[in-house]
C-alpha cells in the first residue's frame, strides 16, 4: 500500500485497493460494517443470519446486522470470513432471449442485419450466439415490437421460424473467493431454466428465467 501510495499517489490507491492489512486477519478483528437490511411486511425481527455460512452478529435493532472482518465459516468446507462473502445480485432488468433457425441463420449477414434492426427500434443487445441454422440474440426492448421486426428478416432470408423467450433475468455473482464462484457453474448449467453463463475476471453472470432464481442463488 505504502509503495502504491508512493509511486501513484493517494487517488490511485484508494480506487485500487479495498482493504489494507497487516497480513493477518488479526488487525482487522474490530473492522466490518453494519447494515440494515429493511423490513418485511409484516416487520420482522433477526435473531440469527448467515453469510455462506459465515454468522452475522445481530447487534440488536430488529433489523441491523454487523458484517465483522474476522468472523469464520462455520462449516469449516472454506477458508473464509466475512470480507470474503460473496455477493450475489439481481438485475431488474428483463432479458429477452430470440432464436432464428433455417439455413443461413449463422450467416455474418443475418447477424448484422439483426442487430441493426433491433438498435435502429432502440434496443439493446447483449449477446450473440451462432451455430449452425440458428442464430440467437439476447436483448432489451419491447419483446413484441422486437418480434415483429426480426420476423420481417425471417422472412426476408427464407428462414424456417423465430421463437422468444421474453423476462429472463440476469445474476452477477462476485467475491474475492473466485474459485469458489465458478466451481459451482457445471451444476448451475445443468439447472433448468440457464441460459446463458457468461465468466470474467471479478466473477460470474447467469442469464436464468424467473423461475430458476431461487434455485441459482441457492448454490451461493
Amino acid at each position: 500500500m505504502k509503495e502504491l501510495v508512493e509511486s501513484s499517489g493517494t487517488k490511485v490507491a484508494l480506487n485500487e485497493v479495498d482493504i489494507a492489512t497487516t497480513g493477518t486477519m488479526g488487525a482487522m478483528c474490530s473492522s466490518g460494517a453494519l447494515i440494515n437490511v429493511g423490513h418485511a411486511d409484516p416487520p420482522i425481527k433477526i435473531e440469527k443470519a448467515w453469510i455462506n455460512d459465515v454468522p452475522i452478529p445481530h447487534p440488536g435493532a430488529a433489523v441491523d446486522l454487523y458484517i465483522g472482518g474476522a468472523v469464520q465459516s462455520e462449516t469449516g468446507t472454506v477458508v473464509r470470513g466475512d470480507l470474503l462473502s460473496i455477493e450475489v445480485s439481481i438485475d431488474d432488468e428483463r432479458i429477452h432471449k430470440a432464436s432464428l433457425i433455417g439455413d443461413g441463420a449463422e450467416k455474418s449477414q443475418v447477424v448484422q442485419e439483426a442487430v441493426d434492426r433491433l438498435t435502429s427500434i432502440g434496443g439493446v443487445v447483449h449477446s450473440i450466439e451462432t451455430s449452425e441454422g440458428k442464430l440467437t440474440i439476447s436483448f432489451t426492448h419491447d419483446a413484441l415490437i422486437a418480434l415483429n421486426t426480426l420476423h420481417e428478416l425471417v422472412a426476408h432470408h427464407g428462414l424456417k421460424s423465430i421463437s422468444l423467450k421474453e423476462n429472463l433475468r440476469r445474476i452477477t455473482v462476485s467475491g474475492k473467493d473466485i474459485k469458489l464462484i465458478r466451481s459451482k457453474i457445471p451444476d448451475i448449467l445443468c439447472l433448468t431454466g440457464v441460459y446463458c453463463v457468461k465468466t470474467d475476471p471479478t466473477g460470474v453472470s447467469i442469464t436464468v428465467e424467473e423461475g430458476a432464481l431461487d434455485h441459482v442463488q441457492g448454490f451461493f
